[in-house]
């Protein structure tokens, strides 16, 4: 290997783990290359599938809620997207790129514990079904966009694209196994206690990426870009 390569896979080896450039947040993300991979390629694909599997079977059945009403719930999520875009744009580069991942999606998670407490007629539960799709896709678009920043700034240019595609192959292919078992925790343990269990599952995500190096970034990006 030649002493190039050997600085590339270095690189990518930072970029994976979320670890600065330079100086002593790069010490603590090599400390730390193990569980912040996780973290960051493998929960949130993983939690975030398993509520999903549940949700249209629960929503029809516990909460008598018509075909439309579920898909429109389902489809919540997409507008909140471009508010999350517009924040991430914003927060990181006042609050750290660091913090603002972390509360996202501690705060984006958390809102799925809602769905199994819901009762009433469907003038009470479809808005909160769709409110809780909204939060969940405004700051779930937040920590993707701003986990990504990161992510570009630690890569050189000639490995964005490996390390995009690792992420993402990593990520994405556990999501199947995340909706099994959302399946299976709604089948043993009902439509209710499986989705609540899902959704408290989903608080690993936050846990873990609070304590990985993405944590303690700072306003400034390791390549020395700020935010907005």
């Amino acid at each position: 290997m030649t002493h190039e390569e050997r600085g590339h896979g270095r690189s990518f080896e930072h970029a994976l783990t979320f670890g600065a450039a330079s100086g002593p947040s790069s010490r603590a993300a090599l400390d730390a290359r193990h569980g912040t991979v996780v973290q960051g390629a493998l929960v949130p694909s993983f939690s975030s599938a398993v509520p999903d599997s549940a949700r249209p079977i629960a929503s029809p059945r516990d909460l008598r809620l018509p075909g439309i009403a579920v898909g429109a719930a389902l489809a919540a999520t997409g507008p909140g997207a471009p508010l999350g875009s517009v924040l991430a744009a914003r927060l990181p580069g006042r609050f750290g790129h660091g913090r603002v991942p972390v509360w996202a999606a501690a705060l984006g998670d958390a809102v799925f514990l809602l769905v199994p407490a819901l009762h009433g007629p469907p003038m009470v539960t479809v808005p909160a079904l769709l409110a809780i799709g909204f939060v969940f896709g405004t700051f779930g678009q937040l920590v993707n966009v701003t986990v990504m920043a990161v992510r570009q700034s630690l890569a050189p240019d000639g490995m964005q694209g490996r390390v995009a595609a690792t992420i993402s192959f990593v990520g994405m292919g556990l999501t199947p196994f995340g909706s099994i078992l959302g399946g299976l925790l709604a089948e043993v343990w009902g439509t209710r206690t499986g989705p609540a269990a899902a959704a408290a599952g989903m608080l690993l995500s936050p846990a873990l990426m609070a304590l990985s190096p993405l944590a303690r970034l700072g306003r400034t990006l390791p390549g020395g870009r700020t935010g907005s």
